[in-house]
């Protein structure tokens, strides 16, 4: 897999970087808590 390149340029990587940083400071300030939620689950399928 040497060949792969992103979609995007680097500029565009670091923003979403940055943006998403921010976001997460900003509900851990108010004491949110973050979970991830499974893609794939065998539960309610």
């Amino acid at each position: 897999m040497t060949n792969w390149q992103p979609s995007c340029s680097v500029t565009a990587l670091k923003a979403r970087a940055t943006l998403n940083q921010q976001v997460r400071a900003f509900f851990m300030e108010r004491g949110v808590l973050e979970v991830e939620t499974p893609a794939l689950s065998q539960s309610g399928n």
